[in-house]
């Protein structure tokens, strides 16, 4: 049995023929199958035949969806990861020969964050291991859940398209934009880890640094003339600070009192 990639909570194995019971449940739900065409399967041997096609595209194409396994359980949960769509019959948007994310979970597994989780792990291993260039997600337009996690993911929205009587979105994302991706969330990441310190740092070059204070009250002064929804959290925040900080409000009296003077004078 082979394992493609792990995560906090989860385990993204090779699909097996002994996953029949849970990719039964999960294919023959017709919740599940909303936005997938309403075509739920009705017997195991369907679902054999699913399972064995994914079997076949790890040998043929060197890819193919993961079973989810919930590592505090061990439970079959349903499938996430990447697939390559080749040829006329896999064709999409006008599109032909190139690599999906996609996950598919049982609802009672819904809400709890695991396409988002298995799908960036999908991500890292087509990236990372397989060096793909672009990957794509698609979803129909009234999949607003889906569109969440692609959005989420850090895919960029493209375009719309027919797709087999209906409307669905069409994502991507470039291994160039992944990368830049990868530094914004590591710089994300190492600010939550160090915030504290970090903004200590920075109030005292605030204190100590004259022309580094000039910079910053420039940017804010620019940014309060130019964001119209940044200066209404900034007078929000400071009216409410103004009545629950003593300090602050003796302070804010005094600057308004010396702009009084050297404005009359």
């Amino acid at each position: 049995m082979k394992i493609f990639a792990e995560t906090e909570r989860l385990i993204l194995r090779e699909l097996l023929p002994t996953d029949i019971e849970g990719m039964f449940e999960l294919d023959s739900n017709p919740i599940v199958h909303k936005y997938l065409g309403n075509k739920p399967v009705k017997t195991k041997q369907e679902t054999e035949i699913i399972i064995q096609s994914i079997i076949d595209q790890y040998k043929d194409r060197g890819i193919g969806r993961w079973a989810a396994i919930e590592k505090s359980s061990g439970d079959f949960i349903g499938w996430s990861g990447l697939k390559l769509n080749t040829g006329e019959k896999d064709s999409l948007n006008g599109k032909q020969d190139f690599y999906d994310i996609g996950y598919r979970f049982m609802p009672r597994y819904w809400g709890k964050g695991y396409a988002t989780e298995s799908a960036i792990a999908a991500l890292d291993y087509g990236f990372k291991v397989k060096q793909y260039k672009t990957i794509v997600g698609i979803a129909l337009i009234d999949n607003v859940a889906s569109k969440k996690v692609l959005q989420k993911i850090g895919l960029q929205y493209i375009e719309d398209f027919d797709c087999e009587g209906t409307r669905a979105s069409w994502y991507e994302l470039n291994i160039n934009n992944y990368r830049e991706l990868l530094k914004i969330n590591y710089r994300k990441k190492y600010y939550q880890e160090n915030k504290e310190r970090l903004n200590k740092l920075l109030k005292e070059k605030y204190k100590s640094d004259e022309n580094y204070r000039k910079k910053v009250k420039k940017y804010y002064r620019e940014k309060y003339n130019e964001d119209d929804e940044y200066k209404k959290k900034t007078l929000k925040k400071a009216k409410r600070r103004y009545h629950e900080d003593e300090e602050y409000r003796k302070k804010t009296i005094e600057r308004a009192k010396a702009r009084y003077k050297k404005n009359k004078s």
